[in-house]
């Protein structure tokens, strides 16, 4: 509830507010106000900012948040660290959260690892997303 009110502040323009709620939130144990600060520094922060996201979503991701776990992912893509975002395949596959495999699946595609992509899209669209029930079907009917 606290981060759902911490979001809500920042979002109306009282950003400080917002922040300081969310780390209330994130420091009683709320792993998703973790994603949302991470979120913050990662869209709203200057140069240096991405380890700040990244120390964030480690948190949230190691207290469960799915999304975190995708942040960590994508971060880790993007600078190259295979090895790391492979950690948080299985724990993001795990779960029953069909828009944050999919945007696992969209990480991976975007560097080229067709596999780890199709596997997850697979499980989106088991689990009824339909994004990635349309997604497959275009590429099985090209």
């Amino acid at each position: 509830m606290l981060a759902n009110c911490g979001l809500a502040v920042f979002q109306h323009g009282r950003q400080l507010d917002g922040i300081r709620i969310l780390m209330r939130a994130f420091e009683a144990g709320n792993a998703a106000a973790g994603f949302n600060l991470g979120t913050n520094y990662w869209r709203n922060g200057q140069d240096g900012r991405e380890g700040q996201a990244l120390a964030f979503w480690r948190r949230g991701a190691a207290m469960g948040d799915v999304d975190a776990m995708v942040g960590v992912v994508g971060l880790a893509l993007r600078g190259g660290d295979h090895a790391s975002a492979e950690a948080w395949i299985e724990p993001v596959l795990a779960q029953d959260e069909p828009f944050a495999i999919m945007a696992l699946a969209l990480e991976f595609r975007d560097v080229g690892d067709w596999g780890t992509a199709m596997r997850a899209m697979r499980r989106a669209a088991a689990l009824g997303h339909q994004p990635a029930v349309e997604y497959l079907a275009r590429l099985h009917g090209e």
